[in-house]
């Protein structure tokens, strides 16, 4: 019995021996990546500790029932979990880290049934492990990793014609564009697969969107969470432009895995590929994202990376050099050596290269002065960052001066995060309105500088504010840096300060 499980143990190490080193590295790099976190995240949290302060879905009292969570599947496993007495924080890295695992198990499962050998579709596997959004996202907080998760298995159960109902209804509740992409979905698969679902099966799938649907009209009286609104209705032209630059890493390796398709013809992989561009399509409508390390584009790299895998060891010469050249652009999103060399140290991600930096950190912390200073029970707060500090201040009322979790002014002119409407603002008579600057307070005797977001420049610029509202004291320095090639876009970002306003007597 003892040789029979010794050579049993031989022939799975002889099978899966990659897996050792996959494991490892997505080990260093989930380790040193982990306690990473932005200020949206936040804003999950605090959505979720409405809801189980009874509040279920609301933002803040006082204020219209706003949907400002991108992902109500997210939310709600969020709230399901974290109703079991767990912190909401703890839960999101957990549930994160785990849909990252289930992420390289589908990548490698799909390689498989697409016709990859075992040690063959571990390529796609390390190349996804590698980069370094994967990582850095996978527990920040935001529903990244479970629609990566969701998105793949979707792509198997298309090839392998199994669970595509469950797959199916969860991609529809996973994003916001969930409700144009089932319809597209569900019709790709009437007039490509060979096994298209029924009538019955359609229903099925259906049913979680259109519940929702109802919920969420009767609640919040849009057909679309207001983070579309606030995000995805600037100038068309402009937003795509934006969003083509933002897709630049996988525009060229998409386009070769559909040159690759027309040459292979092999059909299995024609919905897999037409998913990776149905989803590619809405992030470059959108306009992409603000954010570093190309959070959006995440649930598509595994798709077209295991394709172009496929086709790399299948293809003729020619198409081996195009897949060759096309992966290129992946190594600039790779991770960076001094990163590689930290993950390998077993240290973690020095604080600063976070999102928004020490600012998540800072705002929690400036939240305790605040309610150590004021009752902040139905206190009126205004914010641009509506994430940590209104999560630790869940007794007040929020305004989001940027319009992600306030109807108003996500209906107003402007590209993402440029939006606002300091005029709505100043009518509902904020108690504090906190504010951003990148130049000290201390400087030259001035409380606040207008130099960092439009919106906070033409609200202080208003006579009203200068009128009404006086600086309280409170201020903090927070610092962020950023590593190439983000530096390029992002140069004054190092050092920042919050400094909150009060009402004047």
């Amino acid at each position: 019995m003892r040789i029979f499980h010794g050579y049993l143990a031989q022939g799975i190490l002889a099978k899966y021996w990659l897996f050792l080193p996959l494991f490892l590295l997505f080990s260093l790099f989930s380790h040193y990546y982990f306690w990473q976190i932005g200020d949206d995240g936040y804003i999950y949290f605090r959505y979720v500790s409405q809801a189980l302060d009874g509040h279920f879905g609301r933002w803040s009292a006082g204020l219209d029932m706003v949907e400002g969570y991108s992902s109500p599947l997210w939310f709600l496993l969020l709230t399901a979990l974290s109703a079991t007495g767990l912190s909401v924080v703890f839960v999101s890295k957990f549930l994160g880290l785990g849909c990252a695992l289930i992420t390289i198990w589908g990548t490698w499962r799909l390689g498989r049934v697409l016709g990859l050998s075992i040690n063959k579709a571990t390529l796609p596997c390390f190349i996804l492990i590698l980069i370094t959004g994967f990582h850095y996202w996978s527990t920040s907080g935001l529903e990244t990793p479970m629609v990566m998760a969701i998105v793949i298995w979707l792509a198997v159960a298309f090839v392998t014609n199994k669970n595509k109902v469950f797959w199916l209804a969860s991609i529809s509740l996973a994003r916001p564009e969930g409700l144009f992409l089932l319809p597209l979905l569900l019709i790709s698969d009437r007039l490509v697969s060979p096994t298209p679902l029924k009538i019955k099966s359609v229903m099925l799938a259906s049913i979680p969107l259109l519940i929702w649907m109802i919920f969420r009209l009767a609640m919040y009286e849009l057909p679309l969470p207001n983070t579309f609104y606030a995000k995805a209705t600037g100038e068309i032209v402009e937003q795509s432009f934006r969003g083509l630059v933002y897709a630049s890493p996988i525009l060229l390796l998409w386009v070769v895995c559909w040159i690759a398709y027309f040459k292979n013809a092999q059909r299995s992989a024609l919905m897999v590929l037409g998913l990776s561009s149905w989803l590619l399509s809405f992030v470059i409508a959108g306009g992409g994202d603000w954010m570093i390390h190309f959070r959006l584009l995440l649930p598509v790299i595994p798709l077209v990376v295991v394709l172009a895998s496929l086709w790399l060891f299948e293809s003729k010469i020619f198409i081996k050099g195009l897949i060759c050249v096309a992966f290129l652009p992946l190594v600039l999103i790779w991770v960076l050596p001094k990163d590689t060399v930290g993950a390998l140290q077993g240290s973690t991600l020095p604080e600063v290269y976070y999102q928004e930096g020490e600012m998540t950190r800072v705002s929690i912390d400036l939240a305790e002065e605040i309610r150590n200073k004021y009752n902040t029970q139905d206190l009126v707060i205004a914010v641009n960052h509506a994430g940590a500090l209104p999560y630790a201040l869940n007794e007040s009322i929020i305004i989001d001066m940027v319009g992600l979790n306030n109807k108003a002014i996500a209906k107003s002119e402007g590209l993402v995060h440029e939006k606002y409407d300091h005029d709505y603002v100043l009518s509902l008579k904020p108690d504090l309105i906190v504010l951003n600057t990148r130049t000290d307070p201390g400087v030259n005797n001035e409380d606040f500088t207008p130099d960092y977001w439009s919106g906070e420049t033409a609200l202080v610029n208003d006579p009203r504010f200068l009128t009404n509202y006086q600086f309280s004291g409170l201020q903090r320095k927070w610092h962020w840096e950023v590593s190439m090639p983000y530096k390029l876009i992002y140069p004054g970002f190092a050092r920042s300060w919050i400094v909150v306003f009060e009402k004047k007597p």
